[in-house]
């Protein structure tokens, strides 16, 4: 075989799901994903190295084990955001459609992988370049134009429940703080300010989450937005003046404010507690 594995590069280039900030890969996630980027390596630089006429055994290894790596990467990655939404609690009944439809799709993915690992591994040894092409091909054309897109969903999806779930532990601190004070009877200037600044950044951050989950009706059919939008602002969904094929980056820009508010929140909580140890009678 003398043209270049582009199937690979191609795949390696859009290969990494970027899920936002707030979702954490795991280490076997992370070491799944170096696999990848070895074996890809790996292949570039035999490219480089081997002349075009004593590729062809050889090539064909190395790109079987780097497709085999993808596979396995794929796999962990679906399989660890389906636990992301497994966890994700107290989703309202316009979303739990999306939610129970997203967890189906996942295991629907997870036995597509596992049928194309073992196709990988019945041809071990006995498959020809051709054979290979074929494999390959159908598998980079699922993940591009079938998982990704769906994938990139799913984790918005996750993003802004995952995001809400840590606003209501924000708002569960500011009350304890609140009552702390009143307690201790710590009633300063300093104290008032840090306390209502810390209220307008979590009601900053609700806005911004609220946001991110109003824009998820774009993925509800559409016999179900305008109920979604009834129900989280009372009225129609204004139009968004905002790319309309890429919710899931609306969505996770409005996560990432958010988060930002929260942090600067949490910032005045510590100010507060700070005050607290102080003064306590």
């Amino acid at each position: 075989m003398t043209s270049k594995p582009r199937l690979f590069f191609g795949l390696l280039a859009a290969f990494i799901f970027v899920h936002g900030t707030a979702l954490a890969q795991p280490e076997a996630l992370k070491a799944a994903r170096d696999a990848v980027a070895e074996s890809i390596g790996r292949l570039e630089e035999f490219h480089k190295n081997t002349p075009p006429g004593a590729r062809e055994d050889q090539e064909l290894q190395l790109k079987r084990e780097a497709l085999s790596k993808i596979i396995e990467f794929t796999s962990l990655e679906a399989g660890e955001l389906k636990l992301k939404l497994e966890h994700i609690q107290e989703v309202e009944a316009p979303f739990i459609i999306l939610l129970d439809s997203y967890l189906e799709t996942l295991d629907q993915f997870l036995n597509r992988l596992d049928t194309a690992k073992i196709e990988l591994d019945e041809l071990e040894g006995a498959i020809t370049a051709d054979e290979f092409k074929g494999l390959a091909a159908s598998f980079t054309d699922w993940r591009t134009s079938t998982y990704n897109p769906a994938l990139r969903r799913m984790a918005a999806f996750a993003l802004g429940f995952q995001n809400r779930a840590l606003l209501k532990v924000a708002d569960q601190r500011f009350v304890k703080i609140a009552a702390e004070l009143k307690k201790s009877k710590i009633d300063t200037g300093l104290t008032r300010d840090a306390l209502n600044e810390a209220a307008l950044r979590l009601r900053e951050a609700r806005e911004y989450n609220n946001q991110a989950i109003d824009v998820m009706a774009r993925f509800l059919p559409n016999n179900e937005e305008e109920k979604i939008g009834e129900l989280l602002i009372d009225e129609k969904p204004a139009p968004q003046k905002t790319d309309e094929d890429k919710p899931e980056m609306l969505i996770k820009s409005m996560v990432e404010k958010s988060l930002g508010s929260l942090r600067n929140a949490y910032k005045k909580f510590f100010e507060l507690n700070e005050f607290i140890k102080k003064f306590r009678p």
